[in-house]
């Protein structure tokens, strides 16, 4: 069996290590929202022809979410679909973009409208990838444990609130939380593994508004920052409020820009979760627990928030 590595350039070292012990070649690729495109993806394809890969061969993908979602789509599509091997270095890569089998790539119209469901063969986890990343990229990955923990286990959430600065350290804790949002994650899209029924679509909780948010700023707002925007305006959106997810989202020191309501509804009407021209937003029951159901989200409120 042949193997190729595409690895995200800042990641050129881990990418370099893996592609030696398998005697594969190095496709790189330059990371970044932007770069997630249809014009990318097929230069990525005619690489791995060029060095030989075939039906027969398995595509280990290095980096973070961005990478993981372009690489996951390749193998998807590669000669009608080859394996995959996901190594996620970011963690929101690790808890988020690499479970569940989502692949896609951007369109001027929205994220990830383009894509396939392709679950990798084995996806492998070292903590040791998160300390050389930011303190935003924490973050990033943060935001959706926090989400995994509003819509499906308030003992989760409680996890991250109470040590939230050790989180940030990558102290031993964090190994436990990634291994419950993982384990979150993963029986949601075990009860849908299509998005054809309603649980999946709770994931999708503060991203109707959040990639929105994206989009508009030109990805200039990161994927958690966004998403962290989105879950405070869904919930404001759903006439509720809860001090505690208000104190822990101030605690992660997400700033709010300016932002024209008028492009961000345009954007949110290209959603996949639309319904007869109305976005749809997930509503939380409490905190640790979701509605069943979406529902509809109303212009004139979304205006005023």
């Amino acid at each position: 069996m042949k193997y190729a590595v595409l690895a995200d350039k800042q990641v050129r070292s881990i990418g370099d290590e893996i592609a030696k012990k398998y005697g594969a070649p190095l496709i790189l690729f330059e990371g970044g929202e932007k770069n997630k495109t249809r014009e990318q993806k097929a230069l990525l394809e005619d690489a791995l022809f060029l060095k030989g890969l075939s039906r027969q061969s398995t595509l280990i993908v290095v980096g973070g979410g961005v990478t993981t979602d372009i690489g996951g789509f390749i193998a998807a599509t590669f000669c009608r679909g080859i394996p995959w091997i996901c190594v996620p270095t970011s963690l929101l890569a690790m808890v988020d973009a690499s479970i569940g089998g989502k692949t896609g790539v951007d369109t001027p119209f929205g994220k990830n409208l383009i894509g396939a469901f392709h679950p990798p063969e084995q996806i492998i986890i070292n903590l040791e990838f998160l300390r050389a990343l930011p303190k935003k990229e924490i973050r990033n990955g943060l935001v959706e444990m926090i989400k995994h923990g509003l819509i499906r286990s308030r003992e989760h959430f409680d996890l991250i609130r109470t040590h939230l600065d050790d989180l940030f350290e990558i102290k031993p804790i964090l190994a436990k939380a990634i291994e419950q949002s993982i384990a979150i994650k993963q029986k949601v899209v075990d009860e849908d593994q299509r998005e054809q029924g309603i649980s999946r679509h709770l994931l999708n909780f503060g991203h109707t508004v959040g990639h929105a948010i994206e989009t508009e700023s030109d990805y200039k707002i990161s994927h958690g920052e966004a998403v962290g925007i989105g879950i405070l305006a869904e919930i404001k959106l759903a006439g509720q409020d809860y001090p505690e997810v208000n104190d822990l989202f101030k605690k992660l020191d997400i700033q709010i820009p300016k932002l024209n309501h008028e492009k961000l509804w345009q954007i949110m009407l290209a959603d996949k979760k639309t319904k007869e021209g109305v976005p749809q937003m997930v509503k939380l029951k409490q905190i640790g627990e979701a509605e069943s159901f979406l529902v509809p989200i109303d212009f004139e409120s979304f205006k005023k928030i």
